[in-house]
């Protein structure tokens, strides 16, 4: 379940600060509902139907947090909280185009950090970057 309103997530959990976010067990759930429903607005904008889709394989050890069907191609975004770029924030995105054989070129992590980057396996990009990303992945 996604709420649209993350400030009304957080006053459901009791979470009144942003120090008691920082530190809350729910803080990368909550980045993530937040990062998710910002490209449904951005569909919505744009006056597109929303094809996002979840992915998880059966063992649940391989999870896409966002993937978003083109229809001549999928493009799986991954979602982070962290403010530094850590190296396993790739996996789930690498094993995943593996089994999907998709272009690694069109995968994307979404973190909680300003820098923008292009590597060989995957387009790293800040969240408030992520605000026009929907259009840039439209394009493409």
């Amino acid at each position: 379940m996604f709420f649209y309103d993350t400030g009304l997530a957080c006053s459901l959990l009791k979470i009144r600060s942003s120090q008691e976010f920082a530190s809350s067990f729910f803080r990368g759930h909550l980045f993530e509902n937040l990062m998710i429903s910002d490209i449904f607005k951005q569909y919505f904008s744009l006056g597109s139907r929303i094809p996002i889709y979840f992915w998880r394989d059966l063992n649940g050890r391989i999870e896409v947090d966002c993937v978003i069907n083109l229809g001549i191609k999928l493009v799986p975004i991954k979602i982070k909280s962290g403010e530094t770029i850590n190296s396993g924030y790739f996996d789930s995105l690498t094993k995943w185009n593996e089994i999907a054989k998709v272009d690694p070129s069109s995968s994307y992590v979404i973190y909680c950090g300003s820098s923008q980057q292009k590597r060989k396996a995957v387009n790293i990009v800040g969240w408030q970057a992520a605000g026009s990303l929907v259009e840039k992945i439209e394009k493409k």
